[in-house]
């Protein structure tokens, strides 16, 4: 090959290499448009449904992250999906005591249980925070003001879901789902036991499990408020001993469990179990439970809408999480009330 068919040759490929980089820089121009056009229709994002161009995006691995929540019923409480926007499952409320030994090639006995198909509806927990432009990039680097904002509106909603646990609708609350108060109220009045404006006492506490096991139940928490708490650990405070060997024999005692007639139930501190809550108020009420038989449905796990922009120099951002509670068998539930 000649020189220049060489020179020829070598030019071309030159060429070919140019157009392609161009071709390349191109491309990634117009990729760096699209990722910048889509952040400006999430930023102008419509309130209206038809108008939303952003998806919401879910906060369920979030939840997590958030610390100092003080819902210890919420962390250990089964989630569920639930099966509309009027949630079903089906209640035990008896479960039948005709004895079911026959002779043989007898004639079995009905079963006794009742059951009732249990409808509530989805309530919705919402909260939302206009942040300002200044405000945002005013903010430190390592400061991001919309995610404060986010997990601050998380922790309101995980903390007002807590409190309608145990007292939702006990006041006629058109917004609120039916709380362990007013379901136990409805459907398992006997295991009411009142402590008639006293103090709790392990006689309250196992006259409540008592009542649990005679309807076939075994229960495994009690939760109090820090009142109601602190009353029952004066109840041991002179009564066990442990060995310090700084200063010889010192009194103590530990209360993360009540050691009852029928077992260990484990005591939980709620910060939202109160008087003011309580339709005792100013009393107080403690909680025995069968964790088991009680769940949390949600239509969707919580979630963060799209942040949208009025015609105002802020950002509007939003959290929702639509939910109601679950109590499979009442009869397994019981509310020591009225304690002063």
């Amino acid at each position: 090959m000649d020189e220049t068919k060489f020179a020829e040759q070598n030019a071309l490929i030159e060429k070919s290499l140019a157009d392609a980089t161009a071709l390349l820089e191109k491309a990634t121009s117009v990729a760096s448009g699209v990722t910048e056009a889509a952040k400006m229709l999430e930023k102008t994002v419509m309130t209206t449904t038809s108008s939303t161009f952003a998806q919401r995006e879910h906060l369920d691995k979030q939840i997590a992250d958030i610390t100092n929540r003080k819902t210890p019923m919420l962390d250990m409480i089964t989630i569920k999906a639930a099966n509309g926007l009027t949630h079903e499952w089906d209640m035990i409320t008896a479960l039948g005591s005709t004895d079911t030994a026959v002779e043989e090639c007898g004639t079995p006995p009905d079963n006794e249980i009742t059951i009732q198909r249990y409808s509530a509806q989805i309530k919705t927990f919402a909260t939302k925070v206009k942040v300002c432009d200044r405000a945002q990039w005013g903010a430190a680097d390592y400061f991001n003001l919309m995610q404060t904002h986010l997990e601050g509106g998380m922790r309101k909603i995980v903390q007002d879901i807590e409190k309608k646990i145990f007292y939702g609708d006990v006041t006629n609350h058109a917004n609120e789902f039916d709380g362990l108060y007013q379901l136990i109220t409805d459907n398992a009045p006997s295991n009411i036991i009142d402590g008639n404006n006293g103090t709790i006492t392990t006689t309250l506490i196992d006259d409540a499990i008592q009542a649990i096991i005679d309807e076939g139940g075994m229960p495994t928490h009690i939760f109090m408020s820090a009142k109601d708490l602190k009353d029952f650990a004066a109840l041991y405070a002179g009564k066990v001993i442990y060995n310090d060997p700084t200063a010889g024999m010192t009194f103590g005692y530990n209360v993360a469990r009540y050691l009852s007639f029928a077992g260990p139930l484990t005591i939980v501190l709620d910060h939202f179990i109160s008087g003011t809550l309580s339709p005792n108020t100013p009393n107080t009420d403690a909680f025995v439970l069968t964790m088991d038989e009680i769940a949390l449905a949600q239509s969707e796990p919580m979630y963060k809408l799209p942040v949208y922009r009025g015609l105002d120099l802020a950002e509007t951002q939003a959290v929702v999480w639509n939910v109601v509670l679950e109590v499979r068998i009442p009869q397994w539930q019981a509310i020591i009330k009225d304690l002063s």
